[in-house]
């Protein structure tokens, strides 16, 4: 009994231990829940935390992604009115000058080139018409001369016989004067003046003037003075040529001197075959000579081209008083035009070229704000061209374009695509 006893006490204590331990776990587990839901808890808020952050990320990278994409936008708006923005003070250090162009009838200049030459229609060529020796110089180059100057003393075999001819015809003639009427016939006297006064025209035809002509009928010297015979100025001018060498044997036709006169002389203007400006009898032009102006009236123009410079000739008429000008002199020839339509002339410094190689101005919309705008250039004139295309009395840059294109190039360069 006592062994069965103990058994049941044994059991009992162990069921009761097994009862504790199974109390004290529950409780434990009871214990742990409270705990465990705070961690969860925060756990929960940070991640909520966490992800409301984000988005407030995301809005922000947004945000800055707008801010560098609007520049762009207003970059690409800006190019497209192709506006510059200047401040007074950026104004005045780039020199930018702004004047009011209205539409108007152009004077203006039409450049040529030219050159100085003798006044073909106030030369005299002096030369030689028979075969002929050159026995004495009397003037030479530079010399100014006056009507019936002598220039040179020539001999000639030629010459002689017909001052010879001369002389003969001559006294038949002043003994036929001197006979009665009865002697010789009204025929016969004719036919004798007729002679001498051939013999006469012959010498004068052949270079002698009328003075030398003269002194072969006396008859202390005539007869010493055959084949010699001299040339004489036949106009007032100044000699520029004189080819020839004292003693020197010349044919016939020699040009000996050339005279010209220098108060009077020609420009002629080089112009472009296609040329469409006015260049018609009486037009004036201005002359420009090294540091000399002088007043010139076209002369002459020509309506064909010249086979060597291809250019089309025009001549015009120049005073010459003081002998400023010389022949061979090149000259800037300034025609005087006018324009046909009403046009706006503009320095050309004004013009800048755009995007697309067309010609442009600047134009002053307010103060400070700057528009390109497309012009068409009529005509260039030295340093001045004619245009159209825009508005009349627009304010028109007309120095500082180049900073003005300057800054609108750079206004519209774009890193990103570099």
């Amino acid at each position: 009994m006592n062994r069965f006893t103990q058994n049941i006490s044994l059991l009992l204590i162990v069921m009761a231990v097994s009862s504790s331990i199974a109390f004290a776990s529950e409780n434990h587990d009871h214990d742990e829940a409270p705990l465990a839901a705070p961690k969860q808890a925060h756990q929960a808020e940070e991640e909520h935390a966490h992800g409301a952050e984000e988005p407030v990320h995301d809005a922000e990278k947004d945000e800055h992604d707008a801010e560098e994409i609007e520049p762009d936008n207003a970059e690409d708006d800006h190019n497209e009115e192709g506006i510059v923005k200047l401040s007074a003070q950026q104004m005045k250090l780039a020199n930018i000058e702004v004047a009011t162009m209205s539409y108007q009838q152009q004077n203006y200049s039409y450049y040529a080139p030219g050159e100085i030459i003798s006044n073909a229609y106030k030369v005299q060529l002096v030369s030689n018409r028979l075969e002929s020796q050159v026995l004495k110089r009397h003037a030479a180059l530079g010399d100014e001369v006056k009507q019936g100057d002598l220039l040179v003393t020539l001999f000639s075999e030629q010459m002689a016989e017909k001052q010879a001819m001369f002389i003969n015809a001559y006294r038949d003639w002043q003994r036929a004067k001197g006979l009665d009427n009865n002697t010789l016939s009204e025929k016969q006297t004719k036919e004798i003046e007729i002679a001498y006064k051939k013999q006469y025209a012959t010498l004068l035809s052949n270079g002698m003037n009328a003075k030398s002509v003269k002194q072969l009928t006396n008859n202390k010297s005539g007869s010493d003075l055959l084949g010699q015979y001299q040339l004489h100025a036949e106009t007032n001018g100044l000699i520029i040529t004189d080819n020839f060498r004292q003693g020197q044997w010349l044919s016939a036709g020699t040009n000996l001197f050339e005279i010209s006169d220098e108060y009077s002389l020609w420009v002629e203007a080089q112009l472009p075959p296609m040329s469409d400006i006015n260049v018609n009898l009486g037009v004036t032009a201005n002359v420009v000579v090294g540091k000399h102006n002088f007043k010139a009236v076209v002369s002459q123009t020509g309506h064909s081209i010249d086979t060597k410079s291809r250019t089309r000739l025009v001549r015009l008429t120049i005073n010459n008083p003081d002998h400023l000008l010389h022949t061979g002199q090149f000259a800037d020839v300034y025609f005087q035009q006018q324009s046909q339509q009403p046009l706006l002339q503009i320095p050309e410094s004004a013009l800048v070229h755009t995007a697309d190689g067309d010609w442009a101005v600047y134009v002053e919309e307010q103060p400070g704000h700057f528009k390109q705008v497309e012009v068409n250039v009529v005509k260039s004139i030295a340093n001045s061209r004619l245009i159209d295309g825009i508005a009349d009395n627009l304010k028109v840059v007309i120095s500082g374009a180049f900073f003005l294109a300057s800054e609108q190039a750079k206004s519209g360069f774009d890193i990103h695509n570099h």
